[in-house]
């Protein structure tokens, strides 16, 4: 009998060793390399039905890439991990491609908007203290960690088209659960609990597994029995991340071996190796931590007492035996229990963050207990950075260094830093190369940011100043480059540049981008000029050589009489030119500057309309668009137009007719219709609409048709007051010798009074491009579900107010 056979028979039991990990990755070869696919059901990422989608607009990548993104797209079809999407689709995010310093590139998905749509899944992880204790005392370890994890889950249809991303090439959709996905966690391990939870030894923690023998036969066994189910199940671990056969392993910040548990030393190392004060303001900043601990400090007056000494007014700084004493006993007491715990995976979790000129320093927090320190110096290069930047790297360190215990649980950051708690929320596209770089860095975290004042940033401040003395090597992903940059403002290459020039030459907005990089300085010492910034200094953002205020332009003052010219165009009203400008753009003082231009025009002036003299009577309010409209004609310059407004949005159509015969009245509706779609009710003079044909038409296409009372047109009102809007646009553009297109796309984009949403929004639930500077993220579709239509009833109460005002209702006539 063979070797084989007489295995098979259980004659004999070969036992084997596994001696290196380099022969491990070599017989498992197939274990290790490629693309893996977890067996099973598709992940399916659930939506909640209340939020409404989002389309991204796509973001510009420089021309020199276009090549190479290519190949990259290709290469990840042709691994099935992105396919092209040729149908609509309700989620469309943005894609975020990081240029390597060997010039490959990485595709990630921006998906924020995304994020806050997905209900998390709720599966169940072991506790800490059962997996500890089931750890504890082996003799040998393993920890294998899935390469490429998240690609690794295949999404079912309807989740790979919530997946969708624009590029410059259409639009493509991830087929694999994409990096920042915020339930990514629990899917993988539910994935690996099902895949690898039912052997012996092993204990699954998201995206590692790890592999604990009684011994190094048992270890064995255990870790060939891993290999071949990831063999036959086609999943593949990274060969680079492979912990073979280490005496301890570390889990939920203990070290696990065969001599028990103990506490981790990188979690205390920022207080052990904590440098002693060199004045007084060091000993003020190590008594605001220690103050800050205190309640877990037994006896803490006695013991900084010859620190506290060191303050006193008469007192000079001289460090002697005493005071080294106290600050030994000091790092002592908060390196050990009880001040330092254990993490609980199921209490809270606080960070506390900050950088200082010099260093970094980082608390994790859970019920007011530190659990772990941390603290590092900063690297030539990074002490370059602006403040902004340093404080966003604090986070990122904290995060990097607290992965294994925070990874998939919520997190609230603390920092002392108030602009933080914004530009985490901004789109990745509207902030700096270096904060896009390291917020890619944090897509795989559930995070907020609170601001805490820096006099309660007793730990974190203190350890950002006294931080380890180690070398600390530059990142290289910080060297990566992002190109994410949306296209900010849609508008041609040059009247971009137009913009940043002007920008960069402007003296405030050019003081802006400074304090927006290193800070804000006190109140007192902004420049005069500048203090109205000042009052919304937490919502400036700085990008691509641009201010913004939110998502609103600010407009530089060489450029500001142009973007009144603009605003001003269609020559409608003061109210409705500021709250057109109110959207866009800003400049302190915007307001006054419409106010002066609009009440200089000479062109509103000649055609102000004069006051309506008739009563009106309201008509019942529609509840969606184009279920009820109006009509009218009005003559312009030789030409008739048929004049539709919209019930419900008041948006207005003007179409030239040849003549005013049912026919052609009807061939032009017919064509709207197309568009728009059918009305239910159609509001009209009985001349020229009374006739026989046009009642056919409007029974034939199931319309409800309501003629207004004989020779009082004022009755359709809403459609008379069209035909005025429309003829002060006409008149007002041919006396400023332009097309009236430009009005009518004006009016149909500028809020309504009291309503604050405009015609084209309330029509098609967005925004319309024009010549004015708008952002991306302004025109992309909103669902404005159930408008108010209380709030519709007032506008249109409050309009009858405005127009009756010097009306007298006739007494003995009675409604129709």
């Amino acid at each position: 009998l063979g070797l084989q056979a007489c295995e098979e028979l259980q004659l004999v039991k070969c036992i084997d060793t596994l001696e290196s990990k380099i022969k491990v990755v070599e017989k498992y070869k197939v274990v290790f390399e490629g693309l893996g696919k977890f067996p099973g059901e598709p992940c399916h990422i659930e939506v909640k039905p209340d939020v409404a989608p989002v389309i991204n607009a796509p973001r510009r990548v420089p021309q020199s890439l276009y090549k190479e993104l290519r190949k990259t797209l290709n290469e990840l079809e042709k691994l099935g991990i992105v396919s092209e999407v040729n149908q609509p689709t309700d989620w469309v995010n943005s894609m975020v491609v990081v240029e390597k310093p060997n010039g490959k590139l990485r595709i990630c998905l921006d998906p924020r908007n995304l994020n806050k749509a997905i209900k998390r899944e709720h599966h169940a992880i072991p506790s800490a203290d059962e997996i500890i204790n089931r750890l504890e005392g082996k003799q040998c370890y393993s920890v294998v960690d899935l390469k490429d994890g998240f690609w690794q889950v295949p999404l079912d249809e309807a989740s790979s088209k919530l997946c969708t991303f624009n590029s410059p090439f259409g639009r493509y959709k991830f087929n694999r659960l994409p990096f920042g996905i915020s339930s990514a966690p629990e899917v993988f391990q539910k994935k690996n609990q099902k895949l690898f939870g039912d052997i012996k030894g092993v204990e699954i923690y998201f995206d590692d597994i790890i592999i604990a023998g009684a011994d190094e036969e048992d270890h064995d066994n255990i870790l060939l029995e891993v290999l071949e189910r990831a063999k036959s199940n086609n999943v593949k671990f990274n060969p680079d991340k492979f912990q073979f056969k280490v005496p301890e392993v570390k889990y939920m910040g203990v070290l696990i071996s065969k001599c028990g548990i103990r506490a981790d030393p990188g979690h205390v190392k920022a207080i052990v190796e904590i440098e002693k004060p060199s004045d007084k303001s060091g000993i003020k900043r190590l008594l605001g931590m220690v103050n800050f601990l205190s309640k877990f400090i037994p006896n803490v007056s006695a013991v900084t007492a010859p620190l506290r000494n060191l303050l006193k007014i008469d007192v000079e700084f001289q460090w002697g035996p005493e005071q080294d004493v106290s600050f030994q006993t000091i790092k002592e007491l908060i390196s050990s229990t009880p001040v330092l715990k254990v993490f609980n995976e199921s209490l809270p979790i606080t960070i506390q963050c900050d950088s200082s000129k010099d260093g970094l320093g980082a608390c994790l927090l859970q019920e007011g207990h530190p659990i772990a320190f941390a603290s590092r110096s900063l690297t030539d290069t990074e002490q370059n950075y602006a403040q902004i930047e340093k404080e966003l790297l604090a986070i990122v360190f904290a995060f990097q260094k607290y992965h294994n215990l925070i990874y998939g649980h919520r997190i609230v950051v603390e920092s002392d830093h108030k602009p933080l708690t914004s530009i985490v929320h901004k789109p990745i596209s509207k902030i700096s190369s270096r904060l896009q770089r390291m917020l890619l860095k944090l897509l795989n975290y559930d995070f907020i940011v609170k601001y805490l004042p820096g006099n309660k940033m007793y730990v974190a401040d203190t350890l950002s100043r006294a931080y380890v003395k180690e070398k600390v090597s530059d990142d290289p992903e910080m060297l990566n480059m992002v190109h994410s940059i949306s296209k900010i403002l849609p508008m041609s290459e040059s009247r971009f540049k137009q913009f940043q020039k002007a920008s960069e030459d402007d003296k405030d907005l050019k003081l802006i981008g400074e304090y927006f990089q290193k800070g804000w300085p006190e109140k007192r010492k902004v420049p005069k000029n500048l203090k109205q910034y000042y009052k919304v200094k937490n919502d400036i953002v700085c990008a691509e050589g641009l201010a913004f205020l939110n998502d609103k332009i600010i407009i530089p003052s060489i450029l500001r009489q142009d973007m009144l010219m603009l605003i001003h165009e269609s020559h409608l009203g003061i109210a409705k030119c500021k709250s057109r400008a109110r959207e866009l753009m800003y400049w302190p003082g915007i307001n006054q500057d419409i106010e002066t231009m609009v009440s200089k025009c000479t062109i509103c002036e000649k055609f102000q309309k004069s006051q309506c003299k008739e009563p009106l009577i309201p008509h019942e309010i529609p509840i969606r668009p184009f279920q009820r409209i109006g009509i009218d004609i009005m003559y312009f310059h030789n030409t008739d137009y048929l004049v539709l407004i919209d019930y419900y949005s008041k948006w207005v159509e003007t179409i030239p007719i040849q003549n005013k015969t049912a026919t052609e009245i009807i061939l032009k509706l017919e064509d709207i219709f197309s568009r728009f779609g059918i009305p239910e009710t159609i509001i009209c003079d009985n001349v020229p609409f009374n006739s026989h044909e046009f009642k056919s038409f409007g029974k034939g296409w199931d319309i409800e048709l309501i003629f207004t009372s004989p020779n009082y047109s004022q009755s359709n009102g809403m459609a008379e007051k069209a035909v005025g809007i429309c003829k002060s646009i006409f008149k007002k553009a041919f006396e400023d010798n332009r097309r009236p297109s430009v009005g009518l796309l004006e009016y149909r984009n500028t809020p309504i009074s009291g309503l604050g949403l405009s015609p084209a929004q309330l029509m098609f639930n967005r925004r319309l491009r024009t010549k004015l500077p708008i952002t991306s993220k302004l025109l992309n579709p909103k669902l404005f579900k159930d408008i108010d239509i209380e709030l519709l009833r007032r506008q249109q109460k409050q309009d009858n107010k405005s127009v009756n005002k010097k009306c007298q209702l006739i007494c003995g006539l009675v409604i129709n």
